[in-house]
């Protein structure tokens, strides 16, 4: 037995020793860099009930900024990661059919007709990228994989429902202030007091003005964004001096990034009053537009 031990000490003991050229040639760099990101999420865009698509999603800016770390090989290629705070997200456009769901003394009263909804959604991911650099004069190619984590993820936007009841009652306008938290939001949950009345099949009714992103469900535990993305990136970065450059990144995510529990149609419910569940694949991309120092 230890004779085995002093055998794999040897051959420890020689592996480091093979290493030591490469470590001593290899000189450990550092930088900082801040930007902007240009992110949505792609994916399959929902229809109503009509068959019409009835939703889009835009790009909206953010902001980055974190450090790097990195080892110069030669004089041209390194391996290095960064870890960065990057705001990411997309603008969702809904303008089709709809519905509403109102909780009055312990009933589900739910309404049908046509829904427009404007969101918001910001994104924060801890990213942290692993790159191969390739550097030619002032031009520096690099391109690897990138995991994120998700450490906020908020929504903000609006909704204009105009429809009837099931019991056939037309309902007024309902304008409902969108204020989604999707890590931490309850099922059937509004948000604050703010409340509007309305005659609701009849009766006169208090409404809930500020609705939460899981508000449609009846129970459960829902966070539409998971929490871990993987993905790829290419970029170029342009050294204006030894230090200073300027750079651009492009990050595609590989993973679904929402989940299928949460991640509900606007267009209807399903035959039991609950959400219908979506099956569909959205990805983070997001183009980087930075300015940094490398040391």
């Amino acid at each position: 037995m230890k004779y085995r031990i002093e055998i794999l000490r040897l051959m420890l003991a020689s592996l480091v020793l093979s290493f030591l050229p490469f470590i001593a040639s290899a000189q450990l760099g550092y930088g900082f860099k801040v930007g902007l990101n240009f992110s949505t999420i792609t994916g399959e865009k929902e229809t109503d009930v009509a068959g019409k698509q009835a939703e889009t999603a835009k790009y909206v800016s953010g902001f980055q900024v974190g450090f790097g770390l990195r080892y110069n090989i030669t004089d041209a290629f390194a391996v290095g990661t960064e870890f960065l705070f990057a705001q990411k997200g997309t603008e969702i456009n809904y303008d089709g059919t709809g519905y509403h769901v109102f909780r009055k003394d312990n009933d589900k009263i739910i309404a049908t007709g046509t829904d427009k909804q404007t969101i918001d959604v910001s994104n924060a991911y801890i990213d942290i990228p692993v790159l191969a650099y390739y550097k030619l004069g002032r031009v520096q190619f690099s391109g690897g994989v990138n995991v994120g984590v998700l450490a906020t993820s908020r929504g903000r936007g609006e909704s204009i429902f105009n429809g009837k009841t099931t019991s056939g009652s037309t309902l007024p306008e309902i304008i409902s202030n969108l204020d989604y938290h999707y890590l931490t939001d309850a099922a059937a949950e509004s948000i604050g007091t703010e409340l509007t009345t309305i005659n609701l099949d009849g009766a006169s009714a208090d409404i809930p003005k500020n609705l939460g992103a899981y508000y449609a469900f009846d129970s459960g535990d829902y966070s539409l964004y998971k929490r871990l993305d993987v993905g790829g990136n290419v970029g170029v970065d342009f050294f204006l001096n030894d230090a200073l450059f300027l750079g651009a990144r492009l990050n595609y995510g590989f993973l679904d990034v929402t989940a299928k529990n949460a991640d509900s149609s606007r267009a209807a419910l399903g035959a039991d009053n609950q959400p219908i569940l979506r099956d569909d694949k959205d990805r983070n991309i997001s183009l980087q537009l930075s300015l940094g120092f490398s040391f």
